[in-house]
């Protein structure tokens, strides 16, 4: 369970970082209505610089907490870095998205076999993608040990399965075992570091099941004929956090993203990236927002979020300092050592 869970939680930011502009497309045909139609005003994605992936949040009377810009894989012989571990340590308590580890309540057992359940349907995914781009899926999960065994059940997914589970099948030589939120969840079980969550698997995967299954369909589509550049952008996405260079990641990702959008029959496209900006960001950040309050008045917290999430006025620094923290950038702190 724990590798399938890695595939979920790793691609809603890869996914999302290369929604931070529209594409380019008619306006005719549109899909039916969906909860992206209510579009807010095109945000400036440069905004804040991302000079740093460390922001510290302070307001007068609770302790200091910290916004850590993440990416969600490393390369498989990486490990946590001293002084991402230090910044850990001086916290009371470590957030992320999902709990990347999580009990094993009867609760929360019934929550996984519900969503694995949700994850199949009854008609051939096959039969929906057609042979050749089917078969160019299967090789597409089987390229990584860790979404081999997603190859095995690709013909029961939904479309919004199949493109999750897609999105995080990595180049050799990558994995989410050795992402930054992965890495931090162990650290703290590790150094008994009391854990949070900001959303939870439900709320996650009626992101996805939300959109209509034809424009998840075009969008899987166009996703498989682009993989092989993705396998590069990946890479470069990869060594350009590693490096600290997070400036670059917005533009790297908006380019692999648009490149995708492109091959989107235009009847789906605006709609989809419309999704990808509106829901797989900005109302992800929103909603995050009570629980930050909540978890940062108690506590000092490491809140350890996909980077893309940081910048623009929907963004989780400008939103922040609109409710009166102040976030201000701390010193990069590299992951991976």
């Amino acid at each position: 369970m724990k590798k399938l869970l890695a595939c979920l939680l790793v691609p809603l930011t890869a996914l999302a970082l290369g929604a931070c502009k529209p594409a380019a497309t008619s306006s005719d045909n549109k899909p039916a209505a969906t909860s992206s139609d209510n579009k807010p005003a095109e945000l400036n994605w440069q905004q804040p610089k991302l000079t740093s992936n460390v922001w510290k949040i302070s307001k007068e009377g609770q302790p200091d907490s910290y916004l850590l810009g993440t990416i969600h894989m490393g390369q498989t012989n990486q490990t946590l870095s001293p002084d991402a571990l230090k910044l850990l340590q001086s916290t009371a308590q470590l957030t992320t998205e999902v709990d990347a580890l999580p009990d094993s309540s009867p609760e929360t057992k019934k929550m996984y076999q519900k969503y694995f359940k949700e994850v199949m349907s009854t008609e051939p995914l096959s039969r929906k993608l057609g042979k050749t781009d089917f078969r160019l899926l299967q090789e597409i999960y089987s390229k990584n040990e860790e979404s081999r065994p997603i190859a095995r059940i690709a013909d029961k997914l939904h479309p919004w399965a199949a493109l999750v589970f897609a999105s995080s099948a990595f180049p050799q030589g990558y994995s989410a075992e050795t992402g930054a939120d992965m890495l931090l969840t162990n650290a703290a079980v590790n150094i008994n570091k009391p854990r949070g969550s900001l959303e939870n698997l439900d709320e996650v995967s009626a992101i996805f099941k939300a959109q209509p299954e034809e424009t998840m369909l075009n969008f899987l589509k166009a996703s498989i004929k682009t993989n092989k550049e993705e396998t590069e952008d990946i890479k470069k996405l990869h060594q350009a956090y590693s490096d600290g260079r997070f400036e670059e990641l917005i533009p790297l990702l908006e380019e692999t993203e648009q490149r995708t959008l492109k091959l989107v029959d235009t009847k789906y496209a605006k709609a989809m990236s419309d999704w990808l900006k509106n829901d797989l960001l900005i109302r992800r950040n929103l909603a995050w927002l009570p629980e930050i309050r909540k978890q940062s008045a108690k506590q000092s917290t490491l809140f350890a979020v996909g980077i893309a999430h940081l910048p623009s006025e929907k963004g989780l620094i400008e939103l922040l300092r609109q409710e009166g923290y102040q976030v201000t950038p701390e010193p990069k702190v590299l992951i991976w050592q």
